[in-house]
């Protein structure tokens, strides 16, 4: 009677053991698989130049010591001569740089001394004044100060409403007085009856500042690279990026006093001496480009070079300049350097990407993986491996930066950036994960790939600033142009501006009409005159030259005050604005919220 009831039971327990084997069979042999991949014998790094780059120096550890290899390669044969201005500007001012660890100033200063090849024993023979914002800062810097006995130029006390003047109404007690909003932060114009507190800060200066200036004329201004005391102590190569940058700091610093003496000049009516400040800031950023440094140091070059650019040389009515005083100056433009190559510093950042992947390969501890990378939290598992092939990691940066270093349009660099974003755009899914699990050296380059989309947009953003910067350098020279051409003209070039100012231009004048970001056409141009009949405004701040939003035929290339106002045709392909030429000789970046507020001012539409 019960073997009847037996019959179906293992009928049905067949089934499952059956669907069990249909079922399992494909998920065993799945994740056999990964076990396999997971346990593939996985090549040793190879140093190569396909990987690594630079094979050598190595560190004790058998690491590439990437700051070795990068100062091989950027230091130049004058750096410990004095055709090299750093040199001599350590000499004589001591160690300036701007270091955020007063503990360790001792350390990097002796580091410097050697490699500047100077003995650190001896001490500087001349003093720097400090930023001129300092001075101003120091001088509000405790509550109540401005009711106190002062003694500046025949002075013997301060009013509240003679000091809110010179804060521009800003309430004194409450807040301290922004640099920005003074007439220096502004790069205009300025006279020690509006700011007293900084004449012995004048006094001072013009000793410093002219050595300063004449080591800058050297054929380099080069300062070495310096690393930290933990890699010196360790042995262990430095991570670039956390190599101390404190020189650009002071480059920016000595930028920033050279344009304040230069406002002061021209408010003295002293335009010769503004134009020889504004021609050294024009050197000491070329000199910065020039180094083949790190990106930060060539950004920190085209600032400087943007700071020269806004020094308003004619900005001072009752000392206009001469014909004699603009040609000294584009002169002195013709005879700077032609910007370095931006190949130059991508080749640099090359060996910062490279340093930095091998910071995360010795950062990565076997038994966690590269989840986190990744984040894909209870999925690790289908990631985790023991060891890489990191091999392919170093070839995919590589390819990475040899497309990076083509010329222009750099089309396969593109098409891979848009691989890698159209990949990842909703970010890792499951099935990625899967898929990435069973094929070999997919998560290598799942990784690199990762790296690549933190690293390349931000580099990629740099040669947009430097077509500004250079976009900035055409303007001046238009700019410049039509002031010589109204000296000897009498009146400001008419809507046939750009053929009036050709001969004031030098050979080749058409490729001054031709910004960087937006390159024109043969015979058409971004740049237009703004025309405004009979009348010129009087106002220094006045706008001669404006971009365009698109080409135009340089003999079409005038504009109406009209049409800027209402904001047709202007603008550019520089991210937030666009530059500007001044009837003060400066050339500034107009922001759009600032075009939005102040363009009838500057037009002399109050």
């Amino acid at each position: 009677m019960s073997t009847p009831e037996k019959k179906p039971r293992r009928k049905w327990l067949t089934c499952l053991i059956v669907l069990a084997i249909i079922l399992g069979t494909p998920l065993l042999l799945v994740f056999g698989w990964i076990r396999i991949i997971n346990s593939l014998p996985v090549p040793p790094l190879k140093i190569s130049p396909e990987t690594t780059y630079v094979t050598g120096p190595l560190a004790p550890n058998g690491q590439v010591d990437y700051f070795k290899a990068f100062e091989e390669r950027i230091y130049p044969p004058e750096l410990t001569t004095d055709d090299n201005g750093f040199r001599i500007f350590t000499r004589l001012f001591g160690d300036q740089g701007e270091t955020k660890n007063d503990k360790d100033s001792e350390f990097y200063r002796l580091q410097k001394y050697k490699k500047l090849g100077l003995d650190p024993t001896i001490p500087p023979t001349m003093t720097l004044p400090p930023e001129p914002s300092i001075v101003f800062q120091n001088f509000y810097k405790t509550e109540g100060e401005e009711e106190k006995t002062l003694d500046w130029g025949g002075k013997t006390s301060w009013t509240a409403e003679e000091l809110e003047e010179i804060l521009k109404e800003n309430d004194a007690r409450k807040k301290k007085p922004d640099w920005n909003d003074t007439d220096m932060g502004k790069c205009r114009p300025w006279t020690l009856e509006q700011y007293p507190m900084l004449a012995d800060w004048i006094a001072e200066i013009d000793t410093p500042l002219d050595a300063v200036a004449d080591t800058i004329r050297k054929p380099v201004f080069f300062f070495p690279m310096i690393q930290t005391p933990e890699s010196e102590q360790s042995g262990k190569p430095i991570f670039l990026l956390e190599m101390p940058k404190p020189d650009i700091g002071l480059c920016r610093s000595l930028a920033r006093r050279f344009q304040t003496r230069a406002t002061y000049r021209i408010g003295q009516g002293n335009i010769d001496g503004a134009i020889e400040d504004k021609l050294t800031l024009y050197r000491l950023g070329r000199h910065l480009t020039h180094n083949k440094g790190t990106l930060v140091q060539y950004l920190c070059g085209i600032a400087i070079e943007g700071l020269a650019n806004a020094i308003p040389v004619n900005a001072n009515p009752d000392c206009p300049m001469t014909k004699e005083q603009i040609q000294r100056l584009l002169e002195g433009l013709d005879a700077l350097p032609p910007h370095a190559p931006i190949a130059d510093a991508m080749e640099s950042e090359r060996f910062f990407g490279l340093s930095g992947l091998q910071k995360v390969i010795a950062d990565m501890e076997p038994e966690n993986g590269v989840g986190d990378l990744f984040n894909v939290g209870r999925l690790q598992w289908l990631i985790h491996r023991k060891r890489y092939d990191w091999n392919v990691l170093y070839r995919r940066m590589n390819e990475m930066y040899d497309a990076l270093q083509e010329p222009p349009p750099r089309t396969r660099y593109r098409e891979l950036i848009s691989a890698i974003e159209d990949k990842y755009a909703g970010g890792l899914s499951a099935w990625q994960l899967f898929t990435m699990a069973l094929t070999p050296r997919s998560i290598e380059n799942a990784i690199a790939d990762m790296l690549i989309s933190l690293l390349f947009p931000a580099i990629e953003k740099f040669s947009e600033a430097v077509h500004r910067s250079e976009c900035q350098e055409n303007m001046q020279r238009l700019t410049l142009a039509m002031l010589l051409y109204e000296i000897e003209h009498g009146a400001l070039p008419d809507a046939n501006w750009t053929e009036q100012i050709m001969p004031y231009l030098g050979e080749d004048a058409e490729r001054y009409f031709s910004c960087p970001s937006h390159p024109s056409p043969e015979g058409s141009t971004t740049y237009a005159m703004v025309q405004y009949g009979d009348t010129v405004p009087g106002s220094s701040e006045t706008i001669l030259l404006i971009e365009l939003s698109e080409p135009v035929l340089l003999g079409e290339s005038a504009i109406s005050v009209e049409e800027v106002l209402e904001r047709k045709r202007t603008g550019s392909q520089h991210p937030g604005g666009m530059n500007v030429g001044y009837r003060d000789g400066s050339v500034r970046f107009l922001t759009e919220d600032i075009a939005d507020k102040e363009l009838p001012h500057l037009l002399g539409r109050e």
